[in-house]
């Protein structure tokens, strides 16, 4: 095993890359080397359109005064 594990090629020059990320020295190989940061970046970004999804579905609601939405419940109406 030690033998597969010596003949590996080193990860890319990514220090090279360190100067333009805001994340500071070994940013950039700690994401190249790191298997769960795909897995934070993909939750974080299903998070933000789930935000986006509610919201405009919120902008789609049908809005009913509320003065009517009692006089609804009076007679038994439900909006459910």
């Amino acid at each position: 095993m030690m033998d597969s594990y010596e003949e590996c090629r080193d990860p890319p020059r990514l220090y090279l890359l360190d100067k333009f990320d805001n994340a500071g020295a070994g940013a950039c190989l700690k994401r190249y080397s790191d298997p769960s940061y795909f897995k934070k970046s993909w939750d974080v970004m299903r998070a933000d359109k789930t935000a986006h999804l509610q919201k405009e579905r919120r902008s789609h609601k049908i809005k009913v005064p509320c003065f009517i939405i009692g006089w609804l419940w009076l007679i038994g109406v439900s909006l459910a």
